[in-house]
């Protein structure tokens, strides 16, 4: 039993390699054979299962102009099977898409003014995900799954709160549960810095290829998380993907190098309130991004001042992780790019200034603005629909309802 498992497990990873090259764009059934290692008949029979269970569909068949041999068929995700819905509560301003399953946005929202999340926000984003399926873009396709990326800790087993710092009732708010009620699909949720490390890995700045680096999120917040070998470290309790945020030894960590940690944009706030000798921003309320960045670009003494901290600061955790990881990119993403060019050109001066000879790491931006989390949930959305469809095809397929795929599959 373990040895037919194991094999039906291998052509789900066959299934699984040949997903990932349709999902970039329709592509033909010999150029997928060719790239996947596999011969044009054990394709063909895959792709046929594939378009049985819904998720696939052949594009047109119609001969180019000039074209010799045989005609090229090809093949392409089937986005009349239904749509994935995306919620990002990374930022106060939640974000909430639909999207076709080859992770185009359809159609999408916001929710304002969340910084502390509750479940009045579950239900207003329950409404919104109601108004934007009956919008006439989506056309009446049917909701298939639900992905969330969230800030804190979520034990990936039951996708629950084991702590976070936006949500005060972490240990009585399940938005899993919520939105499975309201809506009657699969729910996920994963961190919101690794699932946007994953945005950028499949859509951004990352390269297409095994790599050690890190993704940097500078916002209100910050957070990281770190990947080698082109895959996103999980971590031994699957708790990988923010920095940790010390509470309670702050005056021990501020006065260390490298503390592991990213200064934040709230933490730019405190400072310049520090140096203009003003009452320091309520933590409960957002960061005045838009006037910090206005008053940078003006020349603002103390502005300057506490973003060139920040350079120096996020230079130090930098440089201390790229020495101990040897990694090779780092991208930056969040808010914090609105700052320009000029904060990455600081930030590489104070990288190149305390790395010693060739321990360093290329500073890249982010491809995807803010919406590297919530393109990360889309693919996520829509990875986790495929994998079930392909269990339970296995399942019908072997006559064995207790199949399971490995759950490495399952990781983001």
């Amino acid at each position: 039993m373990k040895q037919l498992e194991n094999r039906n497990n291998v052509r789900v990873a066959n299934q699984l390699q040949m997903l990932s090259l349709i999902r970039k764009s329709k592509i033909t059934v010999t150029d997928l054979a060719n790239r996947s290692g596999l011969s044009f008949t054990a394709a063909s029979k895959i792709i046929e299962e594939m378009i049985e269970e819904g998720i696939l569909r052949y594009a047109s068949k119609k001969k180019p102009v000039n074209s010799r041999g045989r005609i090229p068929v090809f093949v392409e995700m089937n986005v009349e099977e239904g749509v994935v819905c995306a919620i990002d509560l990374s930022s106060s301003d939640i974000q909430i898409i639909i999207s076709s399953l080859d992770c185009k946005i359809i159609v999408r929202d916001v929710v304002q003014n969340a910084r502390f999340i509750g479940v009045s926000h579950l239900q207003d984003i329950e409404k919104s995900i109601k108004k934007l399926l009956k919008t006439k873009e989506v056309a009446g396709r049917k909701l298939l799954n639900i992905c969330i990326a969230s800030p804190g800790l979520i034990r990936p087993d039951k996708f629950e709160y084991a702590s976070a710092f936006r949500v005060p009732d972490f240990d009585k708010i399940n938005p899993v549960l919520f939105f499975a009620n309201a809506f009657n699909v699969k729910v996920e949720m994963h961190n919101d810095v690794r699932i946007g490390c994953l945005g950028e890995l499949r859509f951004g700045a990352f390269p297409n290829r095994p790599f050690n680096g890190m993704f940097a999120h500078i916002g209100a917040d910050s957070g990281s998380a770190l990947v080698f070998d082109g895959k996103i470290y999980r971590g031994t309790n699957g708790f990988s993907g923010e920095l940790p945020a010390y509470r309670n030894i702050d005056e021990i960590s501020n006065q260390s190098a490298f503390s592991g940690r990213l200064f934040s944009l709230r933490e730019i706030a405190n400072k310049i309130a520090e140096l203009k000798g003003t009452q320091l921003p309520d933590p409960e309320e957002s960061v005045d991004l838009d006037k910090i960045v206005d008053d940078y670009k003006k020349g603002d003494k103390a502005t300057l001042q506490a973003v060139d901290e920040s350079c120096r600061r996020n230079a130090i955790t930098i440089v201390g992780f790229s020495t101990l990881l040897d990694l090779e990119y780092t991208v930056i993403e969040g808010p914090v790019l609105k700052f320009g060019s000029e904060y990455l050109d600081s930030l590489r001066k104070y990288i190149l200034e305390y790395s010693l000879n060739e321990v360093r790491t290329r500073i890249v931006p982010s491809k995807l603005g803010i919406d590297s989390s919530i393109l990360g949930v889309c693919y996520q959305a829509v990875s986790s629909y495929l994998i079930d469809v392909l269990e339970e095809g296995t399942k019908k397929r072997l006559n064995s309802p207790d199949f399971k795929i490995n759950p490495v599959f399952r990781d983001i």
